[in-house]
């Protein structure tokens, strides 16, 4: 299965706030290394809850999730839509598409500029290329369909290990995919796994499995299906 995550704050300019109250979360913990959901245990458990706590502390934060299930690709479809790329490049569709829709779904006319920071994608040089042209071009479609400007401020990559933001978004997409693959574990590693969940869930207002992708919601969950 795979899960892809975005993290939203409708007002880009808190970022840099944001990152100086994660860093003094930091400098008061002596916790430095990267928050990362494949490292969410019984270490340093209340640092991650008190990092989550300070992200969703953010005012209109908003997070986008699609969830794709890799057991519906056939060798056939992979061939035909993604033979250049294989797995590579359908990663990058995906996540364009998870761009394209939250950008389609929640655009407001007083607000058309977008800055997306994504982190360093491991993929062929040519494939981020064209992904972020793709990106550009989604941008004047969505406007002309809309019928006002919508515009990327700033498009790049970005290095999570020192942007916390990302960081936040690991977590939370960690999260949704272990509620949407049944939270397969045990242990004390689990039930560490299993508050930061709650702690999200609490915050979404529902179940983190909850399919909904509407502009009012916190958290926003799309199942993607082979005819979308």
């Amino acid at each position: 299965m795979w899960v892809y995550g975005s993290v939203w704050l409708p007002d880009h300019t808190r970022l840099a706030q944001y990152e100086a109250e994660a860093t003094g979360l930091r400098q008061r913990t002596n916790c430095w290394g990267e928050f990362k959901w494949e490292k969410v245990g019984p270490t340093h458990l209340e640092t991650h809850q008190d990092f989550l706590k300070l992200t969703l502390a953010q005012p209109r934060l908003k997070f986008a999730t699609i969830i794709v299930d890799t057991r519906l690709f056939t060798q056939a479809g992979m061939e035909k839509y993604h033979a250049d790329g294989g797995e590579q490049l359908a990663y990058l569709k995906f996540m364009r598409q998870l761009l394209r829709e939250r950008i389609r779904r929640f655009a407001k006319r007083d607000d058309p500029g977008y800055v997306i920071l994504y982190d360093k994608l491991s993929v062929a040089k040519k494939h981020a290329s064209t992904f972020r042209d793709v990106l550009m071009a989604d941008m004047t479609n969505l406007s002309l369909e809309k019928g006002f400007e919508l515009r990327f401020d700033h498009l790049s990559q970005a290095n999570s290990a020192i942007l916390h933001l990302l960081q936040a978004a690991d977590l939370m997409t960690g999260a949704t995919r272990w509620a949407w693959e049944g939270a397969k574990s045990s242990g004390k590693k689990a039930e560490a796994r299993a508050k930061l969940r709650s702690q999200i869930e609490q915050w979404a207002g529902g179940d983190l499995t909850h399919e909904d992708f509407s502009p009012g919601r916190y958290y926003s969950a799309w199942k993607w299906s082979p005819s979308e």
